[in-house]
C-alpha cells in the first residue's frame, strides 16, 4: 500500500470512528463520558500519532468539532483541548491559547489550566500563568503541579524566597517527588543559601 493511500485510509478510519462516537451519543439512553471511552481515546491516538501528520489531525478534529451537538460540552471541550495540543506542537501559541480558553469555558479542568499556564510561562506572561495555577488550586488545594508552576514563575520573576516556600510545600506534600528538591535547590542557590 502506498504511503498516500495509507494516510487516506487512516484519515477515513479516524473520521468513521469519530462519526460513530457522535452517532452513539445521539441515540444513547445514558450519558457516556467520552473522555474515558476506549474508542474515543483510540481514535484520538490514531489521529495524533498518524506519522505526526498534523494537517490530517487538524482536519479530523475540526470535522469532529463541527458536528458535536452543542449541548455536549464535555466532548466539545475535550476536542478543543486536543486541537490546542496540535497547535502547541505546531508552535502556534495564539491558536492554542484560544482553544485552551474555549475548552476551559466549556468544562473547567486542571489539565486544561496547566497546559494554558505552560504557554503563558513560555511567553513570559507570568501573572496569567499564576492565575491559571491558582485556578488549579481552587480545584484541588493540594495540587503539586500548581505549586511547582507557581514556584517556577517566582524564580523567573526573581522572587526566590517565595519560590522556595512553594517548593517546601510541595516537598511536605510529596517527599518522593524529586523535582521539588531540584527546583528548591535552584531557588536557594539564587539566594546564596548553599547549605
Amino acid at each position: 500500500m502506498s504511503p498516500d493511500l495509507y494516510l487516506e485510509s487512516m484519515r477515513r478510519f479516524s473520521l468513521i470512528v469519530i462519526c460513530f462516537l457522535l452517532g452513539t451519543s445521539l441515540f444513547s439512553q445514558q450519558y457516556n463520558k467520552y473522555s474515558s471511552s476506549y474508542n474515543f481515546k483510540k481514535a484520538i491516538a490514531s489521529i495524533q500519532q498518524n506519522n505526526e501528520n498534523f494537517g490530517e489531525a487538524l482536519s479530523a478534529i475540526e470535522y469532529a468539532i463541527k458536528y458535536i451537538p452543542k449541548k455536549d460540552k464535555e466532548y466539545k471541550s475535550l476536542s478543543l483541548y486536543k486541537r490546542a495540543g496540535i497547535y502547541v506542537a505546531l508552535n502556534e501559541s495564539d491558536k492554542a491559547l484560544k482553544d485552551f480558553t474555549s475548552a476551559i469555558a466549556l468544562c473547567p479542568d486542571e489539565d486544561y489550566y496547566a497546559e494554558r499556564a505552560q504557554i503563558y510561562y513560555e511567553l513570559e506572561q507570568y501573572d496569567l500563568a499564576d492565575s491559571d495555577y491558582r485556578m488549579m488550586l481552587s480545584l484541588d488545594a493540594h495540587n503539586a503541579m500548581a505549586y511547582m508552576g507557581l514556584g517556577r514563575n517566582h524564580i523567573a520573576k526573581g522572587e526566590y524566597q517565595s519560590a522556595t516556600e512553594r517548593f517546601d510545600y510541595v516537598i511536605s506534600l510529596y517527599p518522593e517527588y524529586s523535582s521539588g528538591y531540584s527546583f528548591r535547590a535552584e531557588a536557594r542557590m539564587m539566594l546564596k543559601d548553599y547549605s
